[in-house]
């Protein structure tokens, strides 16, 4: 099994609600900080990771997501059978 990386900023709540995620779902990974004030994003390594420069990006089961719509958060808690964020089955359908 390949490791679990997460390309963030701290400061971005996109990153931060895939951190939850994660960690609910009881995955370990490692932070990659992407700079976003000094301009980390714009570098040719980061824009191979996701060509729009943007947090984050997850490496996660040899796969590279970029996280764009909260929609992927129940994507990562279902791949672990983690408790859900969305209250009601109905919620979880329609936001997946």
């Amino acid at each position: 099994m390949s490791e679990t990386v997460l390309w963030d900023y701290p400061r971005s709540s996109a990153s931060y609600r895939v951190r939850i995620a994660l960690n609910l779902a009881g995955e370990t990974y490692r932070v990659e900080t992407v700079n976003l004030l000094e301009g980390t994003r714009r570098t040719q390594d980061h824009i191979q990771r996701n060509p729009q420069g943007l947090v984050p990006v997850l490496d996660i089961d040899g796969q590279r997501l970029v996280i764009a719509t909260n929609r992927q958060h129940p994507r990562i808690l279902d791949r672990y059978s983690a408790p859900s964020l969305m209250s009601h089955p109905h919620d979880r359908q329609t936001h997946n």
